[in-house]
């Protein structure tokens, strides 16, 4: 909270307005480019929603085991998929091939950016 206050970095409204945007389609999971976004929409959304994060984690092995949020693919049966899309804190070569692989196997029906953050709202095709 003291954070919060003094960082706007962590203020979180950013966050927050992402979560009412994935709230259209709450079946859909969401895939995410970065940890900072996974750990904190999984949060904000409280188990409502499937959170996976589709590129590695770059905390250590031992850490990932015990808060979560190890690597996993879309699964082939997903139709809808809500995708957060940001360039931090990542390795930007596997990044690059994550996203054409998301955008090889779906098509955008809808767009929104939020600040840094690009939110696409996917169809399998």
């Amino acid at each position: 909270a003291a954070i919060q206050i003094t960082n706007p970095f962590f203020a979180g409204t950013k966050l927050a307005e992402i979560e009412e945007i994935v709230k259209q389609d709450q079946i859909a999971p969401i895939a995410h480019t970065s940890t900072f976004t996974f750990y904190s929409l999984n949060y904000y959304t409280r188990g409502k929603q499937e959170n996976i994060l589709i590129t590695q984690n770059p905390l250590s092995p031992q850490t990932v085991k015990f808060i979560g949020g190890q690597k996993e693919e879309v699964g082939s049966k997903t139709k809808k998929l809500w995708l957060i899309d940001t360039k931090k804190w990542g390795d930007q070569e596997e990044y690059q091939a994550t996203i054409e692989n998301i955008f090889k196997d779906f098509v955008t029906e809808k767009s929104f950016k939020v600040n840094s953050f690009s939110v696409f709202y996917l169809t399998r095709r």
